[in-house]
């Protein structure tokens, strides 16, 4: 014999309440206590309505339905033709019952099917909810969508919403993730055959929506299935609304901590450079003033306090470079690209720049970030690789493609695992565009970096060939 398993397990535990009463009464009859039997023969009726309507034993419920559209059509025909009947005969037939009897049949005839439409769409509202009337059911999840604040709380409450309208025992969605398909919110339990209905936002599939039959053996029908793909379609313009809320967040978040962790770098870049510098000068204006009989040595030290002087004068444009747009990108990113190349080209260093696409058209921030990313990866060359070439290779198509390719002694990690604060900086840079920055040992040695950011819709470029430094 087979296992009992899902929604039947499910339908034959409601009927082992009165399976325990039946013979737990019996013994409480024997011992005198009468009635203890009626307790038992109600649980029997009880367990098997229960069965019948939340868990459809045997699908019953199909049953159900046209027994009570029936039944209430009786009560129609039986209470409709005595009224018309008694009407008729009492105010415009004069006593007739037989032609009255005859008028009421007729009446009845062309009333019956619209009647029973009615009563059939009452009874199926009552058994399956709002399938009969689509827009409603979207409206209502559109006033639901309205009146949610929290979004993470959205599809829980919309599958819920959408299990109580059409009726369905289990309603779930699953988001798709780098990792594959995560289930996000579920409503139910499941005992009956799913169906799956993609949620695709935009061209892009973002997950999908299952929904349980009502029935075992059930199938949705060619309505329905219209009605839930169109519910799925919902849910994928609110996952993703739930999405941009939870990036929105975490920009929000991201910026703030660039914003700390720069006012802590303007910090102790002041302390530890400008600061001690400062500090030295004060020292040789006291020690000059000391020495006012002294002319040589006092040539000495306005010497000294001048290189300092350039020292400082460096060190506090680096930091104003950093807080504003580079003036170099006012004449183009290819242009400023090639200056800062110029820069670290050396007769230790060879630095070949190659252009694949006209740069002209792209948003500031993503020049910015570029020439940014550009500018450290070539400072960690000249540090930290021991290089004798680099190349760099910039394309632009739906995003801005950049890589630096060296061929020194590779990547070097701390001894504490963490990555440098230039390499961080980089792949910051690139998350707050919504791109990556990707560094790995580069092939057959060295170091490559390759950083993607995405371009806004609108913003073409136009292709170029290599164009070397």
């Amino acid at each position: 014999m087979a296992p009992v398993r899902g929604e039947d397990r499910q339908q034959l535990a409601c009927l082992l309440p009165a399976a325990v009463l039946l013979p737990v009464a019996l013994v409480f009859e024997g011992f005198g206590l009468t009635g203890s039997w009626a307790l038992a023969a109600a649980a029997i009726p009880l367990g098997m309505a229960v069965a019948v309507l939340r868990y459809r034993l045997y699908d019953l419920d199909r049953v159900i339905n046209r027994t009570v559209v029936w039944l209430l059509m009786t009560l129609l025909l039986i209470g409709g033709f005595v009224a018309i009947v008694a009407i008729l005969r009492d105010l415009v037939m004069r006593g007739s019952t037989s032609n009255a009897s005859l008028v009421a049949t007729g009446m009845i005839a062309v009333a019956f099917e619209p009647v029973r439409r009615r009563v059939q769409r009452l009874v199926d509202h009552l058994l399956y909810g709002q399938r009969d009337d689509p827009y409603k059911v979207i409206v209502n999840l559109g006033d639901l969508h309205g009146k949610t604040t929290d979004p993470d709380a959205m599809l829980p409450l919309l599958t819920s919403a959408i299990a109580g309208s059409l009726r369905v025992p289990y309603v779930a969605v699953r988001v798709s993730t780098p990792d594959g398909l995560r289930l996000v919110a579920e409503h139910g339990r499941t005992g009956t055959q799913l169906e799956e209905f993609t949620m695709v936002a935009r061209g892009e599939t973002l997950g999908e929506l299952l929904v349980a039959t009502r029935g075992i053996g059930d199938r949705f029908s060619q309505r329905e299935r219209r009605l839930l793909a169109d519910v799925a379609q919902y849910f994928a313009a609110v996952t993703e609304a739930t999405r941009l809320i939870r990036d929105l967040q975490e920009s929000r978040e991201r910026l703030i901590n660039a914003r700390e962790e720069e006012r802590k770098r303007l910090r102790r870049d002041l302390h530890d450079g400008v600061g001690p510098a400062l500090t030295g000068i004060g020292m040789q204006v006291r020690a000059a003033r000391k020495a006012a009989a002294e002319p040589e040595r006092v040539g000495r030290i306005l010497e000294d306090m001048t290189a300092d002087l350039q020292v400082c004068r460096s060190e506090v444009r680096q930091l104003l470079d950093h807080l504003h747009r580079p003036p170099e990108l006012d004449r183009g990113l290819e242009a400023a690209l090639r200056v800062q190349c110029q820069r670290f080209h050396s007769p230790s260093l060879t630095v070949d720049l190659h252009v694949a696409a006209h740069l002209d058209g792209l948003p500031a921030a993503i020049e910015v970030a570029a020439y940014r990313i550009v500018s450290e990866a070539l400072t960690n060359v000249a540090k930290h690789s021991r290089a004798e070439s680099c190349r760099i290779i910039v394309d632009a198509d739906r995003a801005l493609s950049i890589q630096v390719v060296d061929d020194g002694i590779g990547i070097v990690s701390r001894e504490n695992g963490n990555v440098g604060v230039g390499l961080e900086s980089m792949r910051e840079r690139a998350a707050e565009l919504g791109g990556e920055c990707l560094v790995t040992p580069g092939d057959p040695r060295g170091t490559a970096v390759r950083v993607q950011l995405p371009i806004p819709l609108g913003r073409h470029v136009r292709k170029a060939g290599d164009s070397p430094l």
